[in-house]
């Protein structure tokens, strides 16, 4: 069967229009396995370098996995389109952090979603999530984020945030055990 070939011109050019970037969804465990270092931390300050990337430096408070020192330098600029890394001096974070070897630093996990600030709320500590990337387990209770517009944007209790994680980490820990 011979196509016309503007036929075949359109069919390229409406698949190209469909097609996009766009970050993989990933449970809380495995982003809990693939980072290197979890750490509550307060941002210190955000600097640009010469290379026109923003870094950001962190005094850390608490460490949930890895052995960082009581600072931590990760970059905080975007790489990509669907990046969203990024850094507020000041802000207090949970920060899920990837040694990049290409880059020679750490970068935020998840392109970004492994920033997750915290806020209080009624009293109480929240960190913001985005729910639809960093995948929670089912029927965790969240709460409407900081801008009540994005449903993907929640916010998770902060001592159950870290209650998941903890078990994630133990439950990888347990598993290294029994593959060695």
């Amino acid at each position: 069967m011979n196509v016309p070939r503007y036929f075949l011109m359109a069919g390229a050019v409406l698949c190209a229009c469909v097609a996009q970037a766009k970050v993989m969804p990933e449970p809380l465990s495995e982003l809990v396995v693939s980072s290197d270092q979890i750490v509550l931390a307060r941002v210190i300050s955000v600097s640009e370098g010469a290379d026109g990337l923003k870094r950001a430096r962190a005094d850390v408070r608490e460490v949930w996995k890895g052995r960082p020192d009581k600072e931590v330098t990760f970059l905080a600029s975007r790489t990509w389109a669907c990046d969203i890394s990024f850094a507020e001096a000041g802000e207090s974070v949970v920060l899920f952090l990837v040694w990049s070897e290409s880059r020679g630093e750490f970068v935020i996990a998840l392109s970004g979603r492994g920033r997750m600030p915290l806020r209080d709320v009624q009293g109480r500590s929240f960190a913001t999530i985005w729910v639809n990337d960093v995948l929670l387990p089912e029927g965790t209770p969240t709460i409407d984020g900081p801008d009540e517009d994005y449903e993907s944007i929640r916010s998770i209790e902060f001592d159950l945030l870290k209650k998941l994680v903890s078990e994630a980490v133990n439950a990888s820990d347990a598993n290294q055990v029994v593959d060695e």
